[in-house]
């Protein structure tokens, strides 16, 4: 278990995700604005802990909208996420960026502009792939999960690409689902032993669907994209 798994708990997120955030962002004090990309309806997600300790921020989602709790009706791709972070004025420097839109998480992150600095980025993995390949899904902008194992990018992958951006993965919460990173410039603000962890150490496999071993096969073999170092 790692060392940020013991604060896991549940308030607004979908399973211990909030008290892996609040101990991170009582630790970093980041800046007070978050940015989440999926959330349904806003009712069960990553940042509503935050918005309800008085930060301010933006909730995205492909099919609900309600912009009077700051829920916007937007499809995420690769090719206008940049665009949308100029159209809705969020800070180059902000705290926590979310991503869990069940697909194109990888790529999505790729395709964030640098100037963009999120202190903390929790971000969906696939617990199905094992944690020593390195692989997400093909990119296609119109892509829609199907409750199939084929969906998003595997741990080492998005291990891979964080490091890219100048992020370490401090935590992967207990059900498989999501990966916390932080800027590396921030991380002498963690106790030593979160980052003296190796970061393989730190995957748990799936704890959801049937039976908690994942997600059902792909029927269509659909192939992965392999993610080098």
């Amino acid at each position: 278990m790692g060392y940020f798994n013991k604060f896991e708990r549940k308030i607004y997120s979908q399973n211990g995700e909030d008290g892996i955030t609040l101990e991170l962002v009582r630790l970093l004090n980041p800046p007070h604005f978050f940015v989440e990309v999926g959330v349904q309806t806003g009712v069960e997600c990553n940042t509503r802990v935050l918005k309800h300790a008085g930060w301010c921020g933006v909730h995205w989602d492909s099919d609900h909208s309600d912009p009077d709790r700051g829920l916007y009706q937007e499809s995420i791709t690769a090719e206008n996420i940049n665009g949308l972070f100029f159209k809705y004025q969020i800070p180059d420097v902000f705290g926590v960026l979310s991503i869990d839109i069940d697909g194109n998480d990888y790529h999505v992150w790729n395709a964030l502009d640098a100037r963009y600095r999120p202190s903390i980025v929790v971000i969906e993995y696939n617990a199905s792939v094992p944690p020593e390949e390195s692989r997400t899904i093909s990119y296609n902008a119109e892509f829609r999960w199907d409750c199939t194992n084929y969906y998003g990018a595997s741990f080492l992958a998005l291990c891979r690409i964080g490091a890219r951006k100048g992020y370490r993965l401090v935590c992967a919460e207990k059900r498989g689902v999501n990966l916390f990173f932080v800027r590396r410039n921030l991380l002498s603000a963690l106790p030593q032993e979160a980052i003296s962890e190796k970061q393989s150490s730190l995957y748990w496999p799936p704890g959801y669907g049937p039976n908690n071993s994942g997600h059902t096969t792909d029927p269509l073999q659909r192939p992965w994209l392999e993610v080098e170092p």
